[in-house]
């Protein structure tokens, strides 16, 4: 205990050391991952708007090749002509659809489709007055079965009828070619109320929340729906890696979509980062356990060699004729070996040795010894002098006393030691 409170000051530096580095490691480390996190949120935004504008491109260029089917059928005099008929046959198929039909002014659709009367349908007054429709095809039991594109179709001026073609959810999952939208990532494109849209026939995902699989993902993914805002809805641990849920809206007929990211898309880089945070832990780790063990070391060298030399100096001290002597100026503390009271006869006392220590000196040599004393404390070399020290009877002995100040680093005086010797 004595040498921890010696180097007191020591150990509260290398303790301080130990937890500024310690704290700024971790400060580093929780900064790093915020800005990860924020970044990696910043990248998933981005490839969301990607497949966002990917889509909306798609759609936009379908509707752009209908509308010139469109004007081609406006432009003939008869578009059931079997030559006619086989080129609007033709330009539907590179459109992306395998059926359409077309419909006169009055709502009645082609006689080989079986002159079917579309006028009571929604869609039917507000692509007349001019509009494109895009609406979902629903079976007897309200089920999504396809999708209906519905183009006017002018003639000159007037708008004459409609061009309308339809695809189920395998030929739009094809029309949209997600799979190469969305090379980052698989996209679903949904309806507002959770159905998916883009999917295989025999796709056992049907709603929204087969894709999230998590309560908490449906409700933020209805917030962010409510509020049309974009972002991620969550993320899931999957068999091999962790997988994000992100969320977009696009422009056409109130569809949204839904991607799943691989962690490994936009992690890419982490895990070397990771790693090399790993790294740099290890060696502060490593460095904090150096400095404490050369510490440990550097206070059992220092008692060790502390122990040493205090028996070498009780030894020394045993063994020779002269009094020697250490006060503490600090502590106001003195040791001395036990020639002094083999000489004069009694013992000095320990401590209050400032005070006490003048009575002992013969009355005709105070004068010099006081002087002697202060002279210490601005002398770095050994002071010498005579004076005669009284004994247990008051009689006076004349020694020589050689007398040495030990001082800090701050120049302090700290310690007076010291060698008595009888005159010869």
């Amino acid at each position: 205990m004595k040498l921890v409170k010696d180097y007191y000051v020591t150990i509260i530096i290398i303790a301080s050391v130990i937890v500024i580095n310690i704290t700024a490691f971790a400060v580093y480390i929780s900064n790093i991952n915020k800005d990860i996190e924020k970044q990696t949120e910043d990248h998933l935004s981005e490839i969301m708007e990607e497949a966002s504008t990917c889509v909306e491109l798609k759609v936009e260029e379908t509707i752009h090749e209908l509308e010139m089917t469109a004007y081609y059928i406006g432009m003939v005099e008869n578009y059931e002509q079997k030559e006619i008929s086989d080129n609007i046959t033709k330009m539907t198929e590179k459109a992306g659809f395998r059926k359409f039909d077309i419909i006169n002014a009055n709502g009645t659709g082609l006689a080989k489709n079986g002159s079917k009367n579309y006028s009571e349908e929604r869609f039917f007054k507000k692509v007349i007055e001019g509009d494109i429709s895009i609406t979902d095809i629903s079976d007897e039991e309200g089920k999504v079965t396809g999708i209906r594109f519905s183009i006017p179709v002018k003639n000159e001026n007037t708008i004459s009828g409609i061009y309308l073609t339809e695809c189920n959810l395998d030929e739009f999952s094809e029309l949209l070619d997600l799979d190469s939208v969305s090379t980052k990532g698989k996209a679903f494109i949904i309806k507002s109320d959770g159905t998916v849209l883009s999917k295989k026939s025999d796709s056992s995902i049907q709603n929204v929340s087969d894709i999230l699989n998590n309560d908490a993902h449906v409700k933020t993914l209805k917030s962010y729906m409510k509020s049309k805002k974009s972002g991620v809805v969550g993320f899931e641990n999957g068999k091999n890696s962790k997988r994000y849920i992100c969320y977009s809206q696009t422009e056409f007929n109130s569809w949204e979509i839904i991607m799943v990211v691989s962690s490994s898309i936009v992690e890419a880089n982490i895990s070397d980062l990771t790693g090399n945070f790993v790294f740099l832990g290890i060696i502060i780790v490593i460095m904090l356990i150096l400095l404490i063990g050369y510490f440990i070391y550097t206070l059992v060298v220092v008692k060790s060699k502390s122990n040493i030399n205090l028996r070498r100096y009780y030894m020394v001290s045993k063994y020779i004729e002269d009094i020697i002597f250490d006060y503490s100026c600090v502590k106001d503390t003195l040791y001395c070996n036990e020639n002094w009271k083999k000489i004069f006869g009694y013992e000095l006392p320990k401590e209050n040795i400032k005070a006490e220590i003048g009575r002992y000196v013969a009355e005709k040599d105070k004068a010099e010894y006081i002087g002697c004393i202060a002279g210490i404390e601005n002398s770095e070399d050994i002071v010498q002098f005579k004076c005669h020290i009284l004994d247990k009877n008051q009689k006076e002995i004349e020694c020589i006393c050689k007398v040495f100040g030990i001082r800090d680093n701050m120049n302090k005086l700290i310690k007076i030691v010291g060698v008595i010797s009888k005159s010869m």
